[in-house]
């Protein structure tokens, strides 16, 4: 979806990019939602590539060990490759970009020490 030239003040993701076919593509959803948003990017439930060997277990111990296989394998994302993506975005853009990561904690959701979150802040 294209979003008009006037832009919004704020894009969001939740529980989304898991499902992405590959780190190339995430990059381009980054930079496009970057590009749209005066204000704040938020990306939301990111599979923690540190931890996948973990949440394979766990998931495996619950009987559901070839749930995300072939077409449903989710995409795990690391930490470093948005620090790049930034780094990287913030070398060629006038409008430098600031972020922060931090471990997902929800209450309740057994999948949320697998996960991560990252905002970005443009200009803020």
């Amino acid at each position: 979806m294209e979003i008009g030239a006037d832009g919004v003040d704020c894009c969001l993701s939740f529980s989304v990019f898991h499902y992405f076919p590959s780190l190339k593509y995430v990059k381009s959803v980054v930079l496009k939602m970057l590009k749209s948003s005066k204000k704040i990017v938020l990306l939301m439930d990111l599979l923690d590539v540190a931890r996948k060997e973990e949440d394979l277990q766990a998931k495996a111990a619950l009987g559901i060990k070839d749930l995300y296989t072939g077409a449903l394998q989710h995409l795990y994302i690391p930490k470093e490759f948005l620090e790049t993506l930034i780094d990287e975005y913030n070398r060629t853009n006038t409008q430098s970009v600031k972020f922060e990561l931090w471990q997902q904690d929800i209450a309740g959701y057994q999948n949320s020490k697998y996960r991560y979150n990252a905002v970005f802040y443009k200009d803020c």
